[in-house]
């Protein structure tokens, strides 16, 4: 394996339009994005504000256990369990948060590089929100989306459709 190379941003910047330049139409693009939960801020809280709600809630029903383990996915994920054991009510507080919610102007942003296929065509996210196919469709933009596990062969890296693949589902 070979040695990791760091540059910075304006060396990234230049390698990743050079590598893009020669992408011609409905040609497979040489990256993909993975976004997280920070392109959907400010309209729905960030991971340390839902941590604190979720266990507010949680301890209203008696639930005073710590997670098993310190990283910040564990105690997201504990607190979510304990708060709301049942499904339906996870989606609910997931509905809760987003539904009716404003797209954030990354998502715009994001939606306006997607529609010229030239960066990439595929975004993957751990995020439930819908905020970037609501971005597309503002623009009127056709989009692939896999939300779940039997949706997943509608993925196709050689096909030229922007795609989403939502690796947790959505809402």
């Amino acid at each position: 394996m070979g040695v990791l190379n760091f540059i910075n941003l304006q060396k990234a910047v230049v390698e990743i339009r050079q590598a893009c330049a020669g992408v011609k139409d409905n040609q497979r693009t040489p990256f993909f994005f993975i976004v997280g939960a920070g392109i959907s801020y400010p309209s729905i809280p960030i991971a340390s504000e839902l941590v604190k709600r979720l266990k507010d809630s949680a301890r209203e029903y008696g639930h005073q256990d710590e997670p098993p383990g310190k990283a910040p996915v564990d105690a997201y994920a504990h607190w979510f369990q304990a708060a709301y054991p049942q499904r339906i009510d996870r989606q609910g507080f997931l509905r809760s948060l987003i539904e009716k919610k404003a797209i954030t102007h990354a998502n715009l942003r994001l939606a306006h590089l997607l529609l010229g296929r030239t960066v990439t065509n595929l975004v993957v996210t751990p995020n439930f929100d819908d905020f970037l196919t609501r971005s597309l469709q503002l623009f009127g933009q056709y989009h692939v989306i896999c939300d779940h596990p039997k949706t997943v062969e509608r993925i196709d890296h050689e096909q030229g459709d922007i795609q989403i693949l939502h690796v947790h589902g959505t809402y």
